[in-house]
């Protein structure tokens, strides 16, 4: 039986005639051909940069390289997994999708995360939340970075600070992108731990507000950072105090003018100038603020400032009202100078990396977009062939055993 087996086995085996050759064709061609335009984008071939080298120990360095190409493999197998899902959820072209790993790549180069596959995810999380602004690659890589330092810096995640962005963004609180994690990041800083998630969950929720007062970013922040002196609290009230301003202070309902009466100003001017929006609001907010400061009364103070400003103030004590409103016009000066601090903060982040590791990092970067864009694609390419090859003779071969073998068994 085993000589009738041998003999059909070697009946079918013409049908492989050629397999090496094509195999040479479809797979090691491709590669060697990757392999060498890759080195010589870089002074020469891959094994052109060896000659000359020492061989003493070359069984240990090959034993390094290949558990290194091994690492590396599994990496830009993650990495492409993420760029399809990337591709999937965010609706992009593959070539789209590529520039994500690539810009993945330079991040890792650069210091950052953990990952290529990882980072690939952030990069896609941080297009995802500026989408609306088709960014080009290398803005999307640089503010990726911010991102990750910023989570890194003050814990949340990539994928909250970049959407608490582009809610600055659209809210019109902000001019860039850049002067949101300016903000974010100085007043940050600036407020206790345990306060750092309600300053970004109050920027996102009241910035419309704050905007539509004629504030500037710097103004909104500082007036933030002022009621985080009273904890959640002080926040809270901050932004609904404001929040509740813009509308009472144009509804010219029977309180709101009253209001208005006790500091001397006319209630539909002043709604007039605040629904103007911009500088013209600012002021009218500014002139009301003051209006109701200069009152001696505290009880008649109180009533006037709760009438304007509404039930946040209902909680607070009176002799607390007039520091409050001072905070709320966002000139205390808590906040300082928030220009280039993202920028401070990601160097600081970044400091900490070594030459070796930035030298293994650019090194192994290299080394995944090289294997995802070369050689996972040519293995990709060779198993579709050898299945379609070797299909027809494996079923071969089980037809010939079953019906060779079928009645002895």
């Amino acid at each position: 039986m085993a000589y009738e087996v041998g003999v059909g086995v070697l009946s079918i085996i013409p049908s492989l005639k050629g397999f090496d050759a094509a195999m040479d064709k479809q797979l090691f061609k491709p590669l060697n051909k990757a392999s060498d335009q890759s080195g010589s984008d870089s002074g020469g071939s891959f094994l052109g940069g060896f000659k000359g080298a020492a061989m003493a120990g070359i069984a240990g360095i090959a034993a390094a390289v290949g558990a290194a190409f091994v690492d590396s493999y599994t990496e830009a197998l993650d990495v492409r997994k993420m760029q399809a899902k990337a591709q999937a959820s965010l609706g992009l072209t593959a070539d789209q999708a590529k520039n994500l790993g690539k810009s993945a790549g330079n991040l890792y180069a650069q210091g950052y995360g953990d990952s290529i596959s990882e980072l690939t995810d952030s990069v896609a999380s941080v297009q995802s939340a500026f989408q609306n602004l088709k960014l080009p690659d290398s803005q999307l890589e640089r503010l990726t970075g911010k991102a990750l330092s910023f989570s890194q810096a003050f814990g949340g995640d990539v994928e909250t600070v970049s959407q608490n962005v582009n809610t600055l963004l659209g809210s019109g609180l902000v001019k860039s992108a850049d002067e949101a994690f300016d903000l974010l990041t100085k007043s940050s800083q600036k407020v206790p731990a345990a306060l750092r998630g309600d300053i970004s969950d109050a920027s996102d929720e009241y910035s419309q507000f704050f905007r539509t007062l004629g504030f500037s970013g710097d103004q909104a922040f500082d007036a933030l950072v002022k009621g985080a002196d009273k904890g959640t609290f002080g926040i809270d009230k901050t932004g609904d105090a404001i929040k509740e301003f813009t509308i009472r202070s144009t509804d010219m309902s029977a309180s709101s003018v009253g209001a208005f009466q006790a500091i001397g100003l006319d209630a539909q001017t002043m709604a007039n100038k605040i629904l103007a929006g911009g500088d013209d609001a600012k002021g009218a907010f500014d002139q009301i603020t003051d209006g109701i400061l200069a009152i001696q009364d505290p009880a008649a103070q109180s009533q006037a400032a709760l009438a304007l400003f509404g039930t946040p103030l209902e909680d607070m004590n009176v002799q607390d009202i007039p520091e409050f409103l001072k905070g709320l016009k966002g000139m205390s000066g808590g906040m300082g100078d928030a220009a280039g601090a993202a920028d401070a903060m990601d160097q600081a982040m970044g400091s900490t990396t070594s030459g070796i590791e930035l030298l293994w990092r650019n090194l192994k970067s290299n080394l995944v977009g090289f294997i995802t864009d070369q050689v996972i694609p040519a293995v990709s390419e060779f198993t579709s062939w050898l299945a379609e090859k070797l299909t027809p003779v494996i079923s071969e071969v089980v037809a010939w055993l079953g019906e060779h073998l079928g009645p002895v068994i």
